[in-house]
């Protein structure tokens, strides 16, 4: 089984899937209310540990860390990075994996995904990998479901548990 991880510091996407590309799992780790690094970092190892006595995984894929600027500053990014390592660390200490890091772009152009540059807002961008998860599993016997919030955008976490499937589906194709 592979686990993939969309990491940040406020929402870890969480995506378990079998040999036959089916959702086991697929969940959005809520981190914003914990202000310490380290404490997000036991938080996603307590929750790792309980993955890890439900499914025998033995492949992680986790989102590479970020490393342009655009509108982020070097302090963001540093965050954002110094995060992604404990997340990196705590998954091999949990599963006794080596996890391997995947640019997020590189995972989408593989399914045909485009990234939407100039788009309005961030539900925009976020959209066709939304749209490609749903329709790839609308019919299977794990749909992806999700829920709108009032203004007709999804719900929080979606994207972040899109992109976790994606990375595992990455690796499940090319590692």
């Amino acid at each position: 089984m592979i686990l993939g991880l969309d990491v940040s510091t406020t929402t870890i996407g969480i995506a378990v899937l079998n040999e036959n590309e089916e959702i086991l799992l697929s969940e959005a780790l809520s981190l914003k209310k914990e202000s310490c690094i380290e404490n997000k970092g036991i938080l996603f190892e307590k929750k790792l540990k309980e993955i890890k006595k439900d499914y025998n995984i033995s492949q992680i894929v986790i989102e590479k860390p970020f490393a342009a600027f655009g509108k982020s500053t070097a302090h963001t990014i540093a965050i954002l990075n110094c995060f992604n390592g404990i997340c990196r660390y705590v998954s091999r200490k949990v599963f006794n994996i080596i996890p391997t890091l995947v640019d997020p772009r590189s995972a989408r152009s593989l399914f045909g995904i485009q990234n939407v540059k100039k788009a309005k807002n961030k539900h925009a961008k976020k959209e066709p990998i939304i749209k490609f998860v749903y329709e790839k599993y609308k019919d299977s016997s794990t749909p992806f479901e999700y829920e709108l919030t009032r203004h007709g955008n999804p719900s929080g976490g979606v994207d972040d548990k899109c992109d976790a499937i994606i990375l595992a589906l990455y690796g499940k194709k090319n590692l």
